[in-house]
C-alpha cells in the first residue's frame, strides 16, 4: 500500500510539472543513497525528498525528449550482463551503472496503482481531477535519473543501468513506457541450465532463469528495432563490435572483451579495450 507521502509526490507531478534541477552531488539529498535498499521505508524517504524539488509552475513533457538518452541492459543472474555493462560503459559519453535493487519494479506498482484509481470517487477516497499519466512517467524518469548517481554531464550523452529483475512481460511493456525511445541490450545464455552451479542457481530453482531467459527472448524478437541480443556464449571482440555498429557507434572498435564474476562477484575481473576515437550518432 502506498503511504501518504507518496501519494503526495505523485498528485503534485500529475499536476504537470518536472522535477526541478536536481544537485549535482546526488548525496545532498538524504534518501537518494537508500535507493540501494529495497524497502517501503527507503522508496518512501526517497520520494519525499524528491518531491521537495518539484518546480511549482506547469511544464510540457515529453518522455523522449530527456537531456540523455537512455540504454538498458537486461538479462537473467549470471547471464553476462555485468560483463556487457562493463563493454558498454567504456564507451566515451555512456555511462551505465549497475543494478538499482528493483527500482523499477518498484514505480511499476506505483503506477499500476495510480492509474486505477478512478476520478471523482466520494467519501473518504474522493480525489478530483484524473492523474495525468503522462507527467507521472516523466517525474518517474527523473527519480530512476537521480538514483544513478553524480555523472560528467558535460560529457555523458547516454545514460542507463543493467538489471536481472525484469521477470514478466507485463516488466517489459512498463520499462518501455517508461523510457520510450531507448535502447535494450537482452543478454541470455542459449542453454540456461549451464548457469547450475553459477551464484544462486541451483537444479531446484533453475527453471525460473529457463522462464526468464524465453520471455526476454521472445520480448526482443518482437522489438528487435530497439533491442539487441547477446548470448553469454557468443561473447567475443567480433560480437562486442557487431553490437557497437547496431549501437550506431563508429570510429573505435573492441580489442579486449572484459570479463567479470570469475570465480564469483570480485575474482579476475578484467576490463575492457578499444582504440579508436568513438562518435555515437
Amino acid at each position: 500500500m502506498l503511504t501518504s507521502v507518496v501519494w503526495s509526490a505523485l498528485y503534485i507531478a500529475s499536476c504537470g510539472v518536472r522535477l526541478a534541477q536536481l544537485p549535482s552531488d546526488p548525496s545532498d539529498l538524504d534518501g537518494l543513497n537508500l535507493v540501494s535498499v529495497n524497502t517501503s521505508a527507503s522508496v518512501e524517504r526517497l520520494t519525499e525528498q524528491l518531491a521537495e524539488l518539484i518546480r511549482k509552475t506547469p511544464v510540457v513533457c515529453d518522455a523522449c525528449e530527456g537531456e540523455f538518452k537512455w540504454q538498458f541492459i537486461v538479462g537473467p543472474g549470471r547471464s553476462g550482463t555485468t560483463t556487457a555493462m562493463m563493454m558498454i560503459d567504456e564507451i566515451p559519453g555512456y555511462y551505465v551503472t549497475g543494478e538499482n535493487k528493483g527500482l523499477v519494479n518498484d514505480l511499476q506498482e506505483i503506477f499500476e496503482n495510480t492509474q486505477s484509481r478512478l476520478p471523482s470517487l466520494t467519501g473518504a477516497l474522493r480525489r478530483d481531477g484524473a492523474i495525468s499519466e503522462q507527467h507521472l512517467l516523466c517525474a518517474m524518469q527523473d527519480l530512476v535519473r537521480a538514483s544513478l548517481g553524480a555523472f560528467d554531464e558535460g560529457h555523458i550523452t547516454t545514460i542507463g543501468f543493467k538489471e536481472i529483475r525484469f521477470k514478466t512481460q507485463e516488466d517489459m511493456t512498463f520499462v518501455h513506457k517508461l523510457f520510450p525511445c531507448a535502447k535494450f541490450i537482452v543478454v541470455t545464455r542459449r542453454n540456461p541450465g549451464e548457469a547450475v552451479g553459477s551464484g544462486w542457481w541451483t537444479e531446484e530453482n533453475i527453471a525460473s532463469n529457463l522462464e526468464q531467459t524465453r520471455m526476454l527472448e521472445s520480448w526482443q524478437s518482437r522489438n528487435h528495432a530497439i533491442s539487441f541480443q547477446l548470448h553469454l556464449e557468443d561473447f567475443s571482440v567480433e560480437r562486442f563490435n557487431e553490437m557497437l555498429a547496431w549501437m550506431n557507434v563508429t570510429g573505435c572498435a573492441y580489442t579486449q572483451v572484459a570479463h567479470s564474476n570469475q570465480g564469483g562477484y570480485s575474482d579476475g575481473r578484467g576490463g575492457a579495450k578499444m582504440n579508436g576515437t568513438c562518435v555515437s550518432q
